[in-house]
């Protein structure tokens, strides 16, 4: 019962760090070609972390273990965008990754990594602008 009262408290610690760092970033994002969509689809499930930057990053975001996730970025920061997963199966496990506009247009597509049992891998999407 104790541990379940401590991971309660830092979860809500930590999303209330999250919220006053990344939230008023998208709150303050003017226009709807502000906001894009990244979609990370896999065939099995993934752990995925999204930074801000490869290095020396200011925020960092836990992504859901799922096979099909779905995380609003601001479009302007797609330059320096990070993204990292591990394979969370016990087979080798292939993802792929879009970008959209908010109207639902892809502007970047990359896809078909594969990520070894036990393994890890990074994508960046600076060349996507």
């Amino acid at each position: 019962m104790m541990h379940r009262c401590w991971r309660v408290g830092i979860t809500g610690v930590s999303l209330s760090l999250l919220w006053s760092f990344g939230i008023p970033a998208v709150m303050s994002a003017q226009g709807p070609g502000t906001i894009c969509v990244l979609k990370v689809a896999a065939d099995g499930n993934l752990l995925g972390i999204l930074a801000d930057a490869p290095q020396n990053f200011n925020i960092v975001v836990s992504l859901p273990l799922d096979r099909n996730i779905n995380v609003p970025i601001i479009c302007e920061g797609l330059g320096s965008l990070a993204l990292a997963v591990a394979n969370n199966e016990a087979h080798p496990t292939t993802f792929s990754t879009q970008v959209f506009t908010h109207d639902g247009v892809p502007i970047c597509v990359k896809g078909n990594f594969e990520v070894p049992v036990n393994g890890a891998t990074g994508v960046t999407f600076a060349d996507c602008l």
